[in-house]
């Protein structure tokens, strides 16, 4: 069945044509980039129609060691051989356990659930278990639970009791923080903040929200199911030395696996259980035995020294380009080693315009971009030259249809073509029931 035929089919079935938001039809160039993916291996993933693209997304940064890891495969397939959930704990989840709080020794105690927006909703819960206090400070995306959609504009159904008690923002700026904090530093039950939200944090901001927190009661929690095991094995906390009283972790814990963690004190997660942190699939085993597999080698420092070395030339190599070629004031490149982004200018007329060109751009290299270069173990000297070729193409085009104003219009017209696109595909139809 071909890639039109399935998403005609997926529209028909899901709204959006997918289960995550950021793979709907609405945040990519339908007919351009592809539709679905049907199997990875590597830093790459093949369409339905047998086309494989470099995948810059990497699962959306689920995958540190790439698609399809021999190591972390075989320790599935020998745990699925075994059993999945049991009626009682599994060794495998103290061994996990004992794995991170060897790489977290500031820590003690560990409770695993299956994704980022559990482990931070129970963080914040368990600090407002913890101090008495209702108002909590965010500062990122923390998940679609209703106190961290508070924070985002444009999200309907959050009661506006709820939106009373989250303070914040959608972006990350420590300083206004700081400066929330300051104003009334024993209200807040809680900060967490997604800590490489926007690049790697300053450490001098990072430790002076330390000591408030620390000064005010409040508990200080590290979003790091993003740059976690990204960042370095220890991430920011490894980074920067500054230890929040939780951790959250996620995404690349089990290359691929649906898997988050929650690090505490013996004090605060011994609440999790009062607080309500409990689901009957925390405990699989098979995402278990995957993030085994991935710390196991994650340990073993071999894949940070790969990602540092082409990281670190994809992120001077893209700074670079939009110099060189005059795009600085449409598109500006940030992050670190493990995470590259590529985003629109603060202040840019036709920022947002620009980045939606180059996805069209990369599409014609093979190059599946949405706006960020995720890296894994497996990127190397072939996918530098890839992207490099692909910038070095289409930032000329990109400055010289901006010179022409004409930036908008060719973001029109691929927003015609989408639509064409859409009229055009086979008749929507459900799959006939069997």
């Amino acid at each position: 069945m071909t890639s039109d035929e399935l998403l005609a089919r997926a529209l028909a079935a899901i709204p959006g044509g997918a289960q995550t938001d950021t793979k709907t039809v609405s945040k990519r160039l339908v007919g351009i980039q592809p539709s679905f993916f049907v199997r990875g291996k590597g830093a790459y993933a093949q369409d339905p129609d047998g086309i494989w693209w470099l995948d810059c997304q990497m699962g959306l940064g689920a995958y540190i060691l790439g698609y399809c890891d021999p190591l972390v495969n075989r320790k599935v397939a020998s745990q699925l051989r075994r059993g999945s959930i049991f009626s009682l704990a599994s060794v495998i989840e103290l061994e996990v356990a004992e794995q991170l709080l060897g790489i977290f020794p500031e820590f003690e105690n560990v409770r695993f659930t299956k994704n980022g927006s559990d482990v931070t909703s129970a963080a914040v819960r368990i600090s407002r278990s913890y101090t008495g206090r209702q108002h909590v400070i965010g500062c990122g995306y923390h998940g679609f639970q209703d106190w961290s959609m508070s924070l985002r504009s444009g999200i309907t159904g959050v009661p506006d009791c709820v939106r009373e008690l989250t303070d914040g923002q959608e972006e990350v700026d420590l300083q206004k923080i700081l400066a929330i904090l300051d104003a009334n530093p024993t209200r807040f039950a809680a900060v967490i903040v997604d800590i490489a939200g926007s690049g790697l944090p300053d450490v001098t901001l990072l430790r002076e929200l330390r000591a408030k927190c620390s000064a005010a009661g409040t508990i200080l929690i590290f979003d790091e199911i993003v740059s976690g095991f990204r960042a370095g094995l220890r991430g920011v906390v490894g980074l920067s030395g500054v230890v929040p009283d939780m951790l959250c972790l996620g995404k690349a814990l089990a290359n691929g696996f649906p898997l988050a963690a929650l690090l505490g004190s013996g004090d605060l997660l011994s609440l999790a259980p009062s607080a309500g942190m409990t689901a009957t699939f925390a405990g699989d085993c098979i995402a278990l035995a995957a993030a085994q597999a991935t710390l196991e080698q994650l340990r073993s420092g071999r894949v940070y020294a790969n990602i540092e070395e082409v990281g670190s030339r994809l992120l001077d190599a893209v700074k670079t380009k939009i110099v060189q070629h005059g795009v600085s004031h449409l598109l500006y490149c940030y992050g670190y080693p493990g995470l590259v982004e590529l985003a629109a200018s603060k202040g840019a007329t036709h920022g947002e315009a620009a980045a939606r060109w180059l996805m069209r751009e990369f599409a014609g290299h093979r190059i599946f971009w949405q706006g960020s270069f995720v890296l894994c173990r497996d990127f190397g000297e072939k996918e530098l030259t890839s992207i490099a070729s692909a910038l070095e193409d289409s930032l000329p085009r990109l400055a010289q249809i901006d010179r022409t104003e004409g930036l908008k219009r060719a973001v029109k017209e691929l927003d015609r073509l989408e639509q064409k696109y859409l009229k055009c595909l086979p008749k929507r139809r459900r799959r006939p029931t069997l």
